[in-house]
C-alpha cells in the first residue's frame, strides 16, 4: 500500500479453516514468491515495498487475515508537531 511508511513492516496473520497445501497462499508478487501460508502463521514484510495478495480458499473453506501496518500519514503528522 503506497501510503503506508516505508520503512515501516507489516505483521500479515493467517486464520481460519483451510487447507494450507492446497490453497490460501500468499503472494509476494514483487518478489516472485508463492509461500505456503497456514491458519495461525505470522509473516513480516515491508508493506509498502511489496505488493501482496492471497490464493482463493476451497468451497466450504474460511480464511481471515489480520494484517498490522504503520500508516504512513502517522508519521507525517508527528513530524508537523502533531498538525
Amino acid at each position: 500500500d503506497a501510503d503506508n511508511t516505508v520503512h515501516g513492516w507489516c505483521f500479515d496473520i493467517a486464520l481460519g479453516n483451510f487447507d494450507p497445501d492446497k490453497r490460501g497462499h500468499l503472494v509476494l508478487w514483487d518478489l516472485g514468491l508463492v509461500v505456503r501460508f497456514p491458519p495461525g502463521t505470522t509473516i513480516t514484510f515491508p508493506l509498502a515495498l511489496i505488493m501482496h495478495s492471497s490464493l482463493s480458499i476451497q468451497k466450504g473453506e474460511t480464511q481471515y487475515t489480520v494484517i498490522q501496518f504503520s500508516s504512513g500519514g502517522l508519521f507525517h503528522w508527528r513530524a508537523n508537531r502533531f498538525q
